[in-house]
């Protein structure tokens, strides 16, 4: 049972149901604990985690992440107990925790696996230097969030990522009162966000279909 509320609660976040997602999640916990099978359990936590963001509760979905990391490190898990203070980065930043964010930055970078030794994350998950940019931002750290969004823009290929990084550099650009790069990175980062949006369109209906 625990295994079927399970994958109901993916198709239904596919589907964008969060409501009915949470709904069958939280059956899907009571079934896996009731088999004593705790590791299931934090699957759906995960899941969880990804609903809550959705909607835009990050207070409930840092909670759930705070649980899933005591989880892991309890049990000597430390890539994914990093990975999951890793998968809060984001929401601190927006919400302005910088203190926190920093020492769970340093946690992940040093335990997660996913970083090599250049310092440079693995393939797929540069997103993160967007979200490392917006805080050297926040710190008035400009070289630094120049050099990470410049990272982004280099390395990640993908529509998402070349929004994010030109968005990013426009924002930096706009700090600095230099307004033809400003507009430069804005009128990229408007280009990427209709082909991002076209692409989650073509993806809804193969999801529906």
């Amino acid at each position: 049972l625990s295994r079927v509320y399970g994958q109901m609660g993916v198709i239904y976040y596919q589907q964008n149901l969060i409501s009915r997602q949470l709904s069958v999640l939280a059956k899907a916990e009571k079934y896996a604990l009731l088999a004593n099978d705790t590791m299931a359990a934090m699957s759906d936590y995960w899941q969880k985690c990804n609903a809550y963001e959705w909607v835009g509760n990050t207070r409930a979905a840092i909670s759930v992440l705070d649980t899933l990391a005591s989880f892991y490190k309890s049990r000597s898990m430390s890539e994914s107990y990093a990975r999951a203070l890793g998968r809060s980065i984001p929401m601190l930043i927006a919400t302005g925790n910088t203190a926190k964010a920093m020492s769970y930055i340093s946690i992940y970078e040093r335990l997660s696996g996913l970083f090599d030794n250049h310092g440079d994350i693995a393939q797929g998950r540069e997103i993160y230097y967007f979200h490392k940019g917006i805080l050297c931002l926040k710190q008035n750290s400009l070289d630094s969030a120049e050099f990470y969004f410049r990272k982004e823009l280099h390395d990640g290929k993908d529509y998402n990522n070349q929004n994010a990084a030109s968005k990013g550099l426009y924002m930096l650009y706009d700090m600095m009162h230099m307004a033809d790069s400003a507009a430069k990175y804005a009128i990229y980062s408007y280009a990427m966000n209709d082909s991002v949006y076209a692409q989650m369109e073509t993806e809804t209906i193969g999801q529906m279909a």
